[in-house]
C-alpha cells in the first residue's frame, strides 16, 4: 500500500503522527475506507461478514 494511503487512513481517524508508533489502524477499516472512496455509491453493495467487535480495544 502506498504510504499516501495508510497516511490518509490515519488522518480520518485523527492518529497524529506522534501516535503512529502507538496506534494502528484496523485492516477492516483499511478494506472499508478503501472500497467505499474508490467505487462509486450506486455500485455498493456493502456486506460485512463475520464481523464481531471482539478485539476492537485493541485498535483505534
Amino acid at each position: 500500500m502506498p504510504p499516501q494511503f495508510y497516511l490518509g487512513v490515519c488522518e480520518e481517524l485523527g492518529i497524529t503522527a506522534d501516535k503512529m508508533a502507538e496506534l494502528f489502524p484496523s485492516t477492516g477499516f483499511f478494506g472499508i475506507w478503501y472500497m467505499l472512496r474508490n467505487f462509486p455509491q450506486s455500485q455498493w453493495n456493502i456486506r460485512i461478514c463475520g464481523f464481531s467487535w471482539q478485539g476492537w480495544k485493541h485498535h483505534d
